[in-house]
Order: structure tokens, then C-alpha cells, then sequence
């Protein structure tokens, strides 16, 4: 068998793995149902044992994640999309608008979309896959651009090294890593949010409960109550984004106009500047001089601010905490279109959620699906995007090492639990859609927690590439899990397996 490197995400899982083992003894941990992993683990989530549980399964997986210095560059994880459909269909293409979007979105879209899928989770990952190679002392890793399209923009999201976040200003104590970035081609543009990497990042998805509504951001204020790990960092790249929605959409053009109409009058009303204005013979002969250089650099601005405002179709694609992030990075873009456009001509945001965590409660989802054409895209045995737990997650206290469920801070009413709700549009799928080794991947359907880095690989990462890859002509698919009747000519192994795998199907270490 052909010895396989390591990826960052398998080297992740292979740390959950161990963790899993850590925590639960052997004896008290029985194989559970991942079809709602939250019911059969936690069937009280009120209680003392819950707290406990949540607080020494993040505090071990917190410990055993590399150190921002040791993650692994993973330039393999690295593959060209395929820009077309098997149909023919050019990739990827805007999504039909279903505003208000239902709780779930109709099988034949399935279809429809399938190939579009492909191309956002293929892109998100493969920058996944890039963002550790920054931190290489040659960073000859090159960003993974999509063949035919540009790079915009970068987000890098400054971590403390000591993943304390009160040292975030002190600049000899972070690293900088890419957390999102933006592409364009012609008319569209893809916003890429990748998935948890780092022990700080870990800590902030797990600041899984509701902000206190006296300090949530003006921003997002009025669309309900949401996840305060997921809000700190979408605001974040939405600041980062904001000038770049600008020019790449056309506002500058309006603010720019808005502020030559606003000088104009201060103008008219300044008596004293009209006189020096009149005054001053030498400097109208500059600018009569000047006509030409003028109107050569009038054109280049011209041609430069066409370019930028030629965008017509915005998409955002998460996978893991990227698309918890996501789910309110779309709201705020989405709103920030609509702000500054009149009328009913405005751009909509097409949003594609991986593997989603919960990040938000009922209001919040139902504000979410008017505004934006969201897509939740999930595997009906990962349990990542079951949590936090819906209809409520216990509010517990902190943990040693980072928070979880934490509740409302002094002078609120005590909290006894989070009413999360899953997100709306949510196109679900299961191991029958497989295009390869489908029986294998029934195994899915339970889980033993202590060895959880095969089930985790395969569910979260692999189960999303090799169902969305029936849509496209590549082999590159993720798709097998076991050695047995494997073609490696039509189909590629899910990172880690086979040897990974059992034929008994638990556990899964051999």
C-alpha cells in the first residue's frame, strides 16, 4: 500500500482521535446514533453531567492541537477545480433565488446545484489546505486561484501565539494567517471562509452562547441573537471586506459623487473661497496646463472604477467554523448591498454552508432566510453541524482552558440554556448517495467516541467531496474507504483510510 502524508486535517482529526480516548473511558461511553448525536449523548442538556462532558472534551481537544509554530503546510491538499459540469454546464454559476428560503431545499435541487457544490467546497478547501504554508519560513506556497480567476483580497486575522486574547496587542505575541479571501471573475464574486486551524480559533468557536443584547454590535442588531464566537470574527472579515465591497460593486462611485455634491455647496457657501479661487490667476493656469494629464488620468480612473464595479452575483462559502462564520458574513454583506442600493435591483448573496455548526436562534434563521439565498449543505452523519445543540444547549460556566457554554454575565437573569435552531435551506444527504463504496459509508450511522478520527475525517471532510463529486468528471473524489475493490482509477481514498478502516466498521483503529 502506497504510504500517504498526512494532511493538516488529518493530522487534526488524528489529535480528536486521541483526545476521545483521553476523555471518555472505555467502559461509560457506548456507540451512539450520529443521526442526533445531541439527543443520544446529552438527553438532559440541563444537566451538571453535561456541562462536565462539554467542558473535558474542548479542553482536551484544545491541548492537543498543534501550536500556531507546528501546523502542517499541506500543499497537496491542493486541486484545480473542475469548471465544468458532466452535463457541460460552466462552473460555478448563480443559485435561483429562493427567498425566503424553506427549511429545506427541494431534492431536484440537488441535482440542479449538485456541480456548483462542488466547485465552492473544492475552492474553500483547497484554502483551507493553503493558509498554514504562510507560516513557512520560504512561504513558496502559492494562494490557490482558481484557473481564469483574480485574487482581490486576503483577510489575515491576527492570533495571539499564546491563544490568550487579551495579549492581541501586544504585536510580539501573534501570528498572522489568512482566514478568508475574495476572488472574482467577470460578473462574479466568491467570498472563501475556511474552517478551524488554531488553538485561538478553537477558543472562539467555542464561545457557543448568545452575546447580551446591551453589548451586541449596531450591526447586528434587529436580526435576532446569535453565536458570540461566530459574530466577533464575521465582523471582523466584514471590515476587512467593507472597501473591497465598495470597489469591486460600485459604492465608491456613489460615496465619491455623494462627497463632490456635499464640496460643491460648501463651495457656493463660502464667499471667502470663491474670491481666492477668483484671485488666483497662477493656479488656474496650472490647471488649464494641466488639461491633458487630466483627462489621461480621468480615463484610467474611468476604465479602473468600470472594472471595479462590473460585479453582479456575491457568494460566500464556509466549511466547519468558516461556515458558522459565514451564516452571519452573508447577513451582513447581504445587508450592506442593500443599504447602498436603491430600488429592487439589487444584487443577492448566494450563500454555501459546509457542514454549518448552529449559529443562531429561531428569529435570527428566519431573518437570515428572508435576506439572504442561503444553502446549508450537510451529511446526515456529521455530527459538527449538529452542534450547538438545537432546541437548547445548556448554559454551563466556563471550562479550565476555554470557554463553552458560557452564561449571561452578572446583573442578567440566570441562564439555563441556549435556544439555538438549525439553520434554514438545508439540503441534506446520506451514505445511499455516495457515487463509490456506498455500503461502506453506512458505517457512518453510529460513532464510537473513542476513536473518532476515522468517523470525523470521513464525515466532515470526505463525505461532502465524494457525494458532490458525482456532479463532475474527476477522480480526485475522497470518495473510498476501504481497500477492498478499490479503483483507483475512477476514485481516490478519503485522507487517512484505508488504514484506518475496519470491516467491521467500529472502531475504526485497527
Amino acid at each position: 500500500m502506497e504510504a500517504r502524508r498526512m494532511t493538516s486535517a488529518a493530522l487534526l482529526l488524528l489529535l480528536v482521535s486521541g483526545i476521545s480516548q483521553l476523555v471518555f473511558a472505555q467502559d461509560t461511553i457506548p456507540i451512539i446514533p450520529t443521526g442526533n448525536v445531541c439527543a443520544a449523548v446529552l438527553p438532559d442538556l440541563q444537566t451538571t453531567d453535561a456541562c462536565t462532558t462539554s467542558d473535558q472534551f474542548v479542553t482536551a481537544l484544545y491541548f492537543w492541537l498543534p501550536e500556531w509554530d507546528e501546523l502542517p503546510c499541506s500543499p497537496s491538499d491542493i486541486v484545480e477545480p473542475v469548471d465544468v459540469s458532466a452535463n457541460g454546464i460552466p462552473l460555478p454559476f448563480p443559485l435561483s433565488d429562493m427567498r425566503p428560503v424553506p427549511l429545506r431545499i427541494p431534492s431536484r435541487r440537488w441535482k440542479s446545484e449538485g456541480a456548483n457544490y462542488y466547485w465552492m467546497y473544492r475552492t474553500v478547501r483547497n484554502f483551507a489546505g493553503y493558509a498554514p504554508c504562510v507560516l513557512q519560513p520560504d512561504n513558496s506556497v502559492q494562494h490557490p486561484v482558481p484557473q481564469g480567476w483574480d485574487l482581490v483580497h486576503t483577510v489575515i486575522i491576527p492570533e495571539p501565539k499564546d491563544n490568550n486574547p487579551d495579549n492581541l496587542d501586544d504585536p510580539d505575541n501573534v501570528f498572522l494567517i489568512p482566514f478568508a479571501s475574495v476572488i472574482t471573475r467577470d460578473d462574479m464574486m466568491v467570498i472563501l471562509v475556511r474552517g478551524t486551524l488554531t488553538k485561538y480559533e478553537l477558543t472562539v468557536a467555542s464561545t457557543a452562547y448568545f452575546t447580551d443584547k446591551d453589548k451586541i454590535d449596531p450591526r447586528l442588531r434587529g436580526m435576532g441573537r446569535c453565536h458570540e464566537g461566530f459574530s466577533m470574527l464575521a465582523l471582523k472579515v466584514f471590515d476587512s471586506l467593507q472597501p473591497i465591497l465598495d470597489q469591486q460593486l460600485g459604492f465608491h462611485r456613489k460615496k465619491e459623487q455623494h462627497g463632490r455634491v456635499l464640496h460643491e455647496k460648501e463651495q457656493k457657501g463660502s464667499k471667502h473661497h470663491e474670491k481666492e479661487q477668483e484671485g488666483s490667476k497662477h493656479h488656474e493656469m496650472e490647471q488649464k496646463g494641466s488639461k491633458h494629464h487630466e483627462m489621461e488620468h480621468t480615463e484610467c480612473d474611468d476604465h479602473k472604477k468600470e472594472q471595479q464595479g462590473r460585479i453582479r452575483h456575491v457568494a460566500v462559502s464556509g466549511h466547519s467554523l468558516g461556515a458558522g462564520v459565514s451564516t452571519i458574513l452573508s447577513y451582513l454583506v447581504q445587508q450592506y448591498i442593500n443599504e447602498n442600493t436603491p430600488g429592487l435591483n439589487r444584487i443577492k448573496v448566494d450563500a454555501f454552508l459546509f457542514a454549518a455548526p448552529n449559529a443562531g436562534n429561531q428569529e435570527f434563521n428566519k431573518k437570515l432566510a428572508q435576506k439572504v439565498n442561503i444553502r446549508s449543505i450537510v451529511f446526515n452523519n456529521d455530527v459538527i453541524h449538529q452542534v450547538p445543540c438545537v432546541p437548547k444547549a445548556a448554559a454551563c460556566p466556563g471550562g479550565q482552558t476555554v470557554p463553552f457554554y458560557i452564561p449571561n454575565t452578572e446583573g442578567n437573569p440566570p441562564q439555563l440554556f441556549w435556544n439555538f435552531r438549525k439553520q434554514r435551506g438545508e439540503v441534506n444527504f446520506g451514505p445511499g448517495l455516495m457515487p463509490y463504496q456506498s455500503d461502506t459509508w453506512q458505517c457512518f450511522q453510529q460513532l464510537d467516541l473513542r476513536n473518532t478520527f476515522g468517523f470525523l475525517s470521513a464525515s466532515h471532510i470526505c463525505s461532502y467531496m465524494c457525494a458532490l463529486s458525482s456532479f463532475v468528471d474527476i477522480t480526485e473524489n475522497q470518495c473510498l474507504l476501504s481497500s477492498e475493490g478499490a479503483d483507483l482509477s475512477v476514485a481516490s481514498f478519503c485522507p487517512a483510510f484505508p488504514f484506518l478502516f475496519n470491516s467491521t466498521c467500529l472502531p475504526f483503529l485497527p
